[in-house]
């Protein structure tokens, strides 16, 4: 995508003086795209937005900075099975929560990496739809492993915007079949593994 350097390229004169300041708490709000992982149909991607609040700081002596964060998020997204059953469209939305640990990695005095890890769970609902048949409701919720990775540029002592991948593992995705099998489709790509997106973040430190 382009809209990292872009971004970068926007920022880039703020940056006349370095961000000291020694903050311990942070409250992000989040925005982007999402879809699926292990779907094997076609797919239409969907909103995502949340938010995260961490609270930790540097080590004295050491440039990283490291943070127990909790996160909540809402996604969704659309995918349609085989013509040969029906062409069932199934809608996907997701609510989400996890509590887990960030690292940020500075680049320059204002410029930094970060990498995330979180475990909680994904309430999953699903509608799945085909003509001259009832719409069937479904709801499950798993265990998931979320990861992120992006870059972050401060802007000041107490604002930073940034850019940054998501990946979310369900490692036992059986709940979630369902859906997939009654649209159609077959037993290795029901229901999906996991969801990738991609989210711009703006970020406040106090």
């Amino acid at each position: 995508m382009k809209i990292a350097p872009v971004l970068l390229t926007a920022l880039l004169p703020l940056g006349a003086s370095p961000a000291l300041a020694d903050n311990h708490f942070l409250l992000e709000a989040q925005g982007g795209l999402t879809s699926p992982l292990g779907v094997d149909a076609h797919v239409d991607e969907g909103a995502a937005f949340g938010g995260t609040f961490g609270f930790g700081g540097r080590i004295k002596g050491f440039a990283p900075a490291y943070y127990l964060i909790g996160t909540l998020g809402r996604a969704g997204y659309d995918f349609t099975g085989p013509p040969s059953y029906g062409s069932a469209h199934v809608e996907r939305d997701q609510i989400d929560w996890s509590l887990g640990g960030r690292i940020y990695l500075p680049v320059s005095e204002r410029l930094r990496v970060l990498a995330q890890v979180g475990f909680g769970e994904t309430y999953d609902k699903a509608r799945v739809s085909r003509a001259g048949y009832r719409t069937l409701l479904l709801d499950t919720e798993v265990f998931t492993v979320q990861t992120q990775v992006g870059l972050q540029y401060r802007l000041s002592d107490a604002l930073s915007l940034g850019l940054k991948g998501e990946l979310s593992f369900y490692p036992d995705s059986e709940e979630l079949r369902l859906a997939g099998l009654s649209a159609g489709l077959g037993d290795d790509d029901e229901g999906g593994y996991g969801r990738a997106g991609i989210a711009l973040t703006t970020t406040f430190h106090f």
